[in-house]
């Protein structure tokens, strides 16, 4: 979605940048992806000081203005030392929000090595207790997790194993809401074009508008089917088994979150078409198909 310019940001959203990068800004430029219209962008002063900057106005972006403020919220409360871009400033003025985030220089995850990496930087994140106020994510999950019972069982999405074992899969879904409960700081949001890898390896989890209360595992469990799609030798199934952010984790309560994401991707990709983004019904069919294949799988062994 095109993103709001330079030439569209107030002045004082301008000054209060140059305030705290210590001289005017030179370079201001718009990340690509994403589904606001808000500016997003990396900008460089004429000292060379950077920083990431999110700006938008209330009136016509009142959605993605509460998402603003939601992150500022958040990255103010989360402490040092964690893999996450501190908040350096945030501007609430005359209609508009704008936050001064650090830029880490990087690039999206691109290898299993890398998806790893970011599974490495969940551990580092704190209690849930560190950001007071954000919801359960057990409460956000309820209604996808319950969406089963509105799949139409004639769609596409609906492999033939889904079909036969339709009722198997909603009661799973029901039975996710538990296995999602926990005091972790979860993302929510876990993506790769939410993650940036810097130089040395080490993964930054951006854009946290979503962060909830609940077991940092499932955050995992979606991260890694995210990369499984994109990504050449990820085997799912080893990682679970591997990686300490899954020790513990009971497979039934996987299947069960497997499950409730399946439901709420195949209801989603049933409904009519939006005209932004275009692909999104595409790739909510995609995800349907895939985790339904991977739940047959998993049941079979």
């Amino acid at each position: 979605m095109a993103r709001l310019e330079k030439n569209q940001i107030p002045d004082d959203i301008l000054a209060f940048a140059q305030e705290h990068l210590g001289a005017p800004v030179v370079e201001f430029a718009n990340q690509a992806g994403g589904f606001s219209q808000g500016a997003a962008a990396r900008i460089r002063s004429a000292q060379g000081s950077r920083a990431f900057l999110k700006a938008v106005p209330r009136e016509g972006f009142e959605g993605t203005y509460s998402l603003y403020e939601r992150e500022r919220n958040i990255l103010a409360a989360l402490p040092e030392g964690i893999r996450v871009p501190r908040l350096i400033a945030a501007y609430e003025a005359h209609g508009w929000i704008a936050l001064l985030i650090e830029d880490v220089e990087g690039h999206h995850p691109e290898t299993r090595e890398e998806m790893l990496a970011v599974l490495d930087s969940l551990l580092t994140l704190p209690t849930a207790d560190a950001v007071p106020g954000i919801p359960d994510a057990a409460a956000d999950l309820e209604r996808p997790f319950a969406l089963w019972a509105e799949v139409d069982g004639s769609f596409p999405a609906l492999t033939p194993w889904a079909r036969r074992n339709q009722s198997m899969l909603r009661e799973a879904a029901m039975r996710a809401l538990d296995a999602v409960r926990g005091n972790d700081l979860v993302h929510s949001d876990l993506r790769p074009d939410n993650v940036l890898v810097d130089a040395d390896g080490v993964a930054w989890l951006v854009d946290w508008p979503w962060a909830s209360r609940g077991a940092v595992w499932y955050d995992a469990l979606l991260f890694v089917l995210d990369c499984s799609l994109n990504m050449e030798g990820v085997d799912r199934d080893a990682v679970i088994a591997e990686h300490p952010v899954f020790h513990g984790v009971d497979t039934c309560k996987i299947d069960a979150v497997l499950a409730g994401f399946a439901g709420y991707y195949v209801y989603s990709a049933q409904q009519p078409a939006l005209e932004v983004p275009q692909s999104l019904r595409e790739l909510q069919f995609r995800y349907a198909r895939e985790i339904l294949g991977w739940l047959e799988q998993r049941f079979a062994t």
